[in-house]
């Protein structure tokens, strides 16, 4: 009975290695409100300053990123306001929003 405790455990922990942490979808729409509602609006459907429609974006997790830390067209880049756990955090959220 130890030695199937223990073989359990271990898979539980080989397996949850090298996963990325759970996003934290309230603390993503918290920094989408405080730093993207103004231009995308709350929905994401704004588009002021010819900003996008979050909602029908199909850009990857990866060029979400990318946009969000070094900015695109008249996008600011956050690299210097937001943490990386905080720009993940935002775009999770924005991911969520897709129709």
């Amino acid at each position: 009975m130890k030695y199937v405790l223990i073989v359990i455990a271990s898979v539980c922990w080989i397996l949850s290695c090298g996963r990325a942490p759970k996003a934290d979808l309230v603390a993503g729409k918290q920094t989408y409100l405080t730093y993207c509602q103004l231009c995308h609006g709350e929905d994401g459907k704004l588009g002021l300053n010819d900003s996008k429609d979050l909602t029908k974006s199909v850009v990857s997790f990866e060029e979400a990123i990318n946009q969000v830390t070094n900015g695109k067209g008249l996008m600011v880049p956050y690299k210097d306001i937001l943490t990386k756990e905080e720009i993940s955090n935002v775009v999770h959220y924005v991911i969520s929003m897709r129709e």
